[in-house]
């Protein structure tokens, strides 16, 4: 029978595994032994991720980010290297981009919006305790609108509402951080606090460029839908003034079309921003350090496609159940669909975190989730 030559395989074409550093407790030894047990097994790579610490070992743990930490890590990329391992990290701890730097001004906001009925002739103007206003408008009740200035007191000729768009603090802040990693979550709509964080996160890691493979950006958890520019961006892009329209968000409009064009034009508005304003700046300034992105778009608020495409290795994940009703293949044909329209080389999948609660998945579900991401591409 005729031999076949299998090709040599790559570091890539190996499997990697996520490697938990629970609140970093870790030391060079066991570093050292965990990596040639991967090595051995045939692992061609580790993402790092700092994340909550074990009950009973706080004797020693290590701050994120700390000279120690940082030590540990540097330590870990050379043995790594030495054994053919690549080695990823995430720009935070945990999940979600954040943490003890990042002010609250800097964190996630949300859209709230108030509302104040005025009889004909009754005044109106802006309380001091009512912060962060964005956008206000007057609607009388014969429909006719108008926007109003936060610094004017306003006076209704007609009977009407006022409607006041209001920026709100989402409390996002970063998921199952490690020690040292907790903080507010960054606002992921503001192409300034992104290069803002990312900048100050490679300060503080102080590692040469190129050593890491990729930075890395789990699936997209957060829960903030507003942002400081938000209402200047949606004109630009939309064409025409939000406030306006804040009696359709507040649920005062009655035309199902406009409602529909409304909303859609806010939700367009999201996915552009968290594309170029997010996304796009975490994969440029990974190449810029000489390492490539890795991002699981599924999550955000945009057009997921898009969202895969614009990193350097689009990921998937199967996730807490396996059972018949819950197969969707389109959910893990997003990255890879994305990969084959832009030509990307690599496609990767973190297969196996949590498809039942963790520490409980058997054998026969890693071969389910392995077969369902084939069949994906």
């Amino acid at each position: 029978q005729e031999k076949v030559n299998w090709p040599e395989p790559t570091q890539e074409s190996k499997p990697w595994t996520r490697w938990w550093w629970p609140n970093s407790a870790v030391d060079k030894e066991n570093i050292k032994r965990e990596l040639q047990e991967f090595a051995d097994a045939g692992i061609g790579g580790v993402e790092i991720t700092p994340i909550y610490g074990v009950v009973g070992e706080e004797e020693r743990d290590i701050d994120y980010l700390s000279a120690e930490f940082i030590e540990m890590l540097k330590f870990t990329i050379a043995e790594a290297n030495k054994l053919g391992l690549g080695v990823d990290l995430p720009p935070g701890s945990g999940w979600r981009c954040g943490g003890p730097f990042v002010p609250q001004e800097k964190g996630l906001w949300n859209l709230r919006v108030e509302k104040f009925n005025l009889k004909a002739g009754e005044s109106w103007e802006l309380s001091e305790e009512m912060e962060n206003a964005a956008a206000i408008s007057f609607v009388s009740l014969d429909g006719e609108t108008q926007v109003l200035k936060p610094e004017v007191k306003f006076k209704a000729n007609n009977r009407g509402t006022v409607y006041v768009a209001l920026r709100i603090n989402s409390g996002n802040k970063v998921k199952r951080p490690a020690k040292g990693g907790a903080g507010w979550a960054i606002d992921t709509f503001n192409k300034e606090i992104t290069d803002w964080y990312l900048n100050e996160f490679w300060q503080k890691l102080g590692i040469d460029e190129g050593k890491l493979r990729c930075f890395f950006h789990d699936s997209f958890e957060y829960t903030g839908d507003f942002t400081t520019h938000f209402t200047e961006e949606f004109e630009k892009r939309r064409g025409y003034n939000l406030a306006e329209y804040l009696y359709v968000l507040a649920g005062d409009c009655e035309d199902k079309e406009i409602v529909a064009r409304v909303k859609s034009d806010y939700r367009e508005t999201l996915a552009d921003l968290v594309l170029e304003s997010f996304i796009q700046p975490m994969t440029n300034w990974a190449n810029k350090h000489k390492s490539m992105n890795r991002n699981q778009a599924h999550g955000s608020p945009g057009n997921i496609l898009d969202l895969y495409a614009a990193c350097d290795i689009p990921e998937t994940e199967i996730f807490q159940t396996l059972n018949e009703t819950s197969l969707d293949v389109f959910v893990n044909k997003f990255a890879s669909s994305a990969a084959n329209v832009t030509g990307q080389k690599l496609v990767s999948s973190e297969s196996f975190t949590w498809l039942q609660e963790h520490w409980t998945v058997t054998p026969s579900d890693l071969v389910q989730a392995t077969n369902r991401f084939f069949l994906a591409g």
